[in-house]
């Protein structure tokens, strides 16, 4: 993941490449997560192919690939004749927002309280199935 970081980190000094208008004081092109990679950049074609290309790049090098059915394109704010054009250059399904990580979906602005009873509560199950198998019989009783 290291090689890859560099890889795309030496894109975004590409001149037609341009960063997401959020991301652009930063130069945030992409941020990665265990074995998760999100990548941002304008929404046009030059800043997408340059990303493509440069994951074509690392794929050939590496030998590792994308699993296309695991990864995704989100586009927002975009036309459908740009939505049309991107299609032909990415061989990735596109998907719709919001986006969703770990099975929490992901947004720019704080969360209330309420919103992570869900995630609470599945971790609560989960812990207690757990803490069930590792009581012995007579504990269970």
């Amino acid at each position: 993941m290291e090689y890859l970081s560099r890889t795309l980190n030496l894109a975004s000094e590409d001149p037609e490449f341009k960063f997401h208008p959020r991301c652009s004081n930063l130069k945030l092109n992409h941020l990665a997560f265990a074995d998760d990679l999100m990548m941002f950049c304008k929404g046009n074609l030059q800043s997408i192919s340059i990303l493509i290309k440069t994951i074509d790049y690392f794929s050939s090098c590496s030998g590792l690939k994308a699993n296309n059915s695991k990864s995704g394109i989100y586009l927002a704010r975009v036309s459908n004749d740009f939505r049309d054009q991107v299609e032909k250059i990415i061989h990735y399904n596109f998907e719709s927002l919001p986006i969703k990580y770990l099975g929490m979906p992901l947004k720019s602005r704080r969360y209330s309280v309420t919103y992570y009873e869900y995630l609470v509560d599945k971790m609560t199950a989960r812990i207690k199935v757990w803490y069930a198998k590792n009581l012995s019989y007579t504990a269970r009783l």
